[in-house]
């Protein structure tokens, strides 16, 4: 199960947004502290963290270089109620850039293909075969050209 972190200082919606991700398979941790986020991303490990960009005023933005300092694989998903981001390069450091709205469908796209592009760039390159894990090497099955499942 992927661990997503999701940073927003408005309780009600941390709670909306862990309701929605929880029922489509994410186990969530949450935290209304932006620092506190950065605690958590050494600790936790999440697999991706979603975060609003101004949080009672401040803006976020180092936050978002501190936690790819901190991990640079770690996907990073800005949601936020402000479109700051269409000018600001700063941003650029973001895998995702959602303006908020009611309709939660967006940001759990981003949330699955910026999880999807990061499966991608950790499993090794074709150079790498000496030191891939075993999950990654073709069964005998697959070898064979035998069929998985008979059916």
């Amino acid at each position: 199960m992927q661990t997503l972190l999701i940073v927003e200082d408005e309780k009600n919606q941390r709670m909306l947004y862990r309701m929605e991700l929880e029922e489509v398979g994410y186990r969530v941790l949450e935290t209304g502290d932006a620092w506190d986020a950065l605690r958590v991303v050494r600790e936790a490990r999440p697999d991706l963290v979603v975060f609003d960009l101004h949080m009672r005023g401040r803006d976020n933005i180092q936050l978002l270089r501190a936690i790819k300092e901190a991990d640079r694989s770690i996907p990073v998903v800005i949601y936020t109620g402000y479109a700051l981001c269409e000018d600001d390069l700063r941003c650029g450091l973001a895998d995702a850039y959602i303006v908020k709205s009611s309709n939660l469908g967006p940001l759990k796209q981003a949330i699955m293909e910026a999880l999807e592009r990061r499966v991608g760039d950790l499993r090794p390159s074709r150079a790498d075969t000496r030191q891939r894990p075993t999950e990654w090497l073709p069964t005998r099955y697959q070898m064979t050209g035998l069929p998985l499942f008979e059916g």
